[in-house]
């Protein structure tokens, strides 16, 4: 209901991440998008907003769980492919207010294919990259997982 190519949006998100030794992460945001280009063959568009995120790490982890207040900056870019295929691109920075983990960038690239000419379903073919300052233990800051 807001005007022009403003919104609200919510989030809830759930990950588990072998790599990282985070039995699961829960994040939460809820603020504002605007949508720069809104059309039926392509879409960009931003969110910004407020999280609220619980870590549970693996005991391998040695870290304590714990709960996080931070923030959620992200652009979208859909675009249509042929007829029904298309290729997308997102990129999220998500700064912590109160941890020592206290920056994550994911950026994540993908091609989708129907699955049927009538389907809703897609077979998705990308990649993401993601990057941790300062993860706990002996793993990696980066990650890049192909899908």
């Amino acid at each position: 209901n807001l005007r022009g190519g403003w919104f609200d949006y919510v989030r809830e998100d759930l990950e588990w991440d072998a790599v990282r030794l985070i039995n699961i992460r829960a994040l939460t945001s809820a603020g504002l998008g605007f949508k720069f280009i809104d059309s039926i063959r392509e879409r960009l568009l931003a969110r910004v907003g407020p999280t609220a995120s619980y870590l549970d790490y693996d005991a391998k982890a040695q870290a304590e769980d714990e709960f996080r207040s931070g923030w959620l900056v992200e652009a979208d870019y859909r675009r249509v492919i042929g007829e029904a295929s298309r290729f997308e691109l997102t990129s999220s920075a998500y700064p912590d207010f109160d941890s020592n983990q206290q920056f994550r960038i994911r950026t994540e690239a993908a091609l989708l294919f129907p699955i049927g000419k009538a389907s809703v379903w897609n077979w998705k073919v990308g990649v993401r990259h993601e990057y941790i300052l300062d993860p706990v233990l002996n793993t990696q800051p980066n990650d890049i997982e192909g899908y």
